[in-house]
């Protein structure tokens, strides 16, 4: 049975990191390896942590330990540049082409959907998701574009590498025809796994919080790439989550609400999770807490 006494003072210090001021553009390693390096981070001690999560409309709290990779993709077509109101053939135009690649692109996504559709929602890392978000051609009405560039946004399956995902959409549209060219804009690998186990005492002080509240976890691997991903990839195990069960996904999207009622009792998963990390014992947490994670290799 979990005991849950109200502890008011922690044995060790608690710090709030702020990442990334803009968190579509996201904290990378490169960003984030000057701190970690300094000497202020090395006196923090930092041995782990808790990143946000996402809400679920479920009776469960998502808890992530991984995060999948990212490929952010600019497919560039290129043509013949006239004026807008003649008709040459599609074939030998920027948005002829264009077309043929966003079809090509489109099956492989229509693919990954009806893989994903047999899955559970903690299973979002075994299949790769893929969108078309941005679309640029001329600046005019009256110009038909000589290039029209297409932006795709895909987080691979965390049974591919970037390279892997990369190199099979290149295949695919290499066989449409010449004069279209792909650039990375950015990527980044998946994220090591934190061990959601009893090996690992910072899931464990988290999960008994959570049985605290009455809250129960369903871990899983995020479906994008957080600045808790990033803080993995150099060592530190932090597990995500958001304490907002039976609510409406909604991010990105309009009218986002929450029960009042779920909003205060994830207060207290908060406070209580705050409190059993801070008052982990050193005889509880290894000196290396890297080692509370799969798949992370040291530089």
């Amino acid at each position: 049975m979990v005991q849950c006494p109200f502890q008011s003072a922690p044995t060790a210090e608690v710090f709030c990191c702020r990442t990334s001021a803009d968190h579509e553009i996201g904290v990378t390693v490169e960003k984030l390896q000057p701190f970690i390096e300094s000497k202020d981070f090395e006196n923090m001690s930092i041995g782990g942590g808790i990143d946000e999560g996402v809400s679920y409309e479920s009776d469960k709290v998502l808890l992530f330990y991984q995060d999948k990779a990212l490929l952010v993709l600019d497919v560039d077509c290129y043509g013949i540049e006239t004026h807008g109101s003649l008709m040459p053939d599609s074939n030998i135009t920027a948005i002829g082409k264009c077309a043929k690649v966003i079809e090509s692109l489109q099956e492989y996504r229509d693919e990954q959907i009806d893989y994903m559709k047999k899955l559970q929602v903690s299973n979002t890392g075994d299949f790769t998701s893929i969108n078309l978000n941005r679309l640029q051609g001329a600046l005019t009405d009256s110009v038909l574009p000589g290039r029209i560039t297409l932006r795709y946004y895909i987080n691979p399956s965390t049974r591919s590498t970037v390279s892997e995902v990369f190199d099979e959409l290149k295949e695919r549209i290499q066989k449409l025809g010449s004069d279209i060219k792909l650039t990375i804009v950015r990527s980044a690998e998946k994220s090591p796994v934190v061990k959601t186990d009893d090996t690992n005492p910072y899931w464990t002080a988290i999960s008994d919080a959570a049985k605290c509240t009455n809250i129960t976890f369903n871990p899983s691997v995020v479906f994008d790439l957080t600045n808790a991903g990033v803080m993995r990839k150099f060592g530190i195990p932090v597990l995500g989550f958001s304490p907002l069960q039976k609510t409406e996904f909604l991010v990105h999207g309009i009218n986002e609400n929450i029960n009042i009622t779920i909003f205060l009792n994830g207060i207290n998963l908060y406070q209580k999770s705050i409190q059993n990390l801070a008052n982990l014992s050193e005889k509880e947490v290894a000196k290396d807490t890297s080692s509370y994670m799969t798949g992370y290799k040291k530089n």
